[in-house]
């Protein structure tokens, strides 16, 4: 089936919910989105605990940044069908927010829509469609300090290691997965493996038989 064929046959993709739950090791994070008539998928994402002091993982601003973190994981769930309404139960886009991740798929899956020859505008790619509340959240954000920096063992981030230096003492590196390369990195900018948050992302395994 080609692309318009799919999105005419699935025509709505579902956020449903989200999940965040503590371990012992670890803070897990669980999605559910389902492609309407087709599949259920319910990938996760697991945060290494190691020495890291963590507070209210159930605060408005932690839930807020998980239900925006499902809707980048959702990408890759997305294009399975490119399903053109997008449906969120769990959660509600302002104007602003609905733009912003318009323009994230599109560009996201610029080379998706190469490979596949895919000719559709942003606009018509998806529609957001909010069935969820917004949630509002106290914690002031400008008062958080300090540098997270994504190390996946390019030289991007060797850069930006090399530059940020100076602020070592206040700076934290992050990986998604355990590679030796990026560990490398992170090592040799002075970073200890319990100064690199460690990301372990989960793919449903439907997806992949899908």
């Amino acid at each position: 089936m080609n692309f318009e064929e799919l999105r005419a046959k699935y025509p709505r993709f579902f956020y449903n919910s989200y999940e965040i739950s503590e371990e012992e090791n670890s803070i897990i994070i669980k999605y559910d989105f389902e492609i309407e008539n087709l599949v259920k998928f319910n990938p996760r994402v697991e945060i290494l605990k190691k020495e890291f002091e963590f507070k209210n993982i159930n605060s408005n601003l932690v839930k807020n940044m998980v239900f925006n973190l499902g809707l980048v994981e959702a990408i890759s769930y997305f294009k399975a069908t490119c399903s053109p309404q997008f449906v969120i139960k769990c959660g509600k886009l302002d104007c602003f927010q609905e733009n912003w991740f318009k323009k994230l798929f599109y560009l996201g899956l610029g080379e998706f829509r190469y490979v596949n020859n895919i000719k559709v505008s942003e606009s018509e790619l998806l529609e957001f469609i909010s069935e969820g509340e917004i949630l509002e959240f106290e914690e002031n954000i400008d008062n958080l300090d300090g540098i997270i920096i994504p190390v996946g063992g390019g030289k991007d981030s060797n850069v930006t290691l090399d530059l940020l230096k100076e602020y070592k003492d206040k700076t934290l590196a992050f990986r998604i997965g355990k590679n030796q390369v990026s560990t490398d990195c992170a090592n040799a900018a002075g970073f200890s493996e319990n100064e690199i948050i460690e990301v372990k992302r989960v793919i449903d395994k439907n997806l992949i038989e899908l």
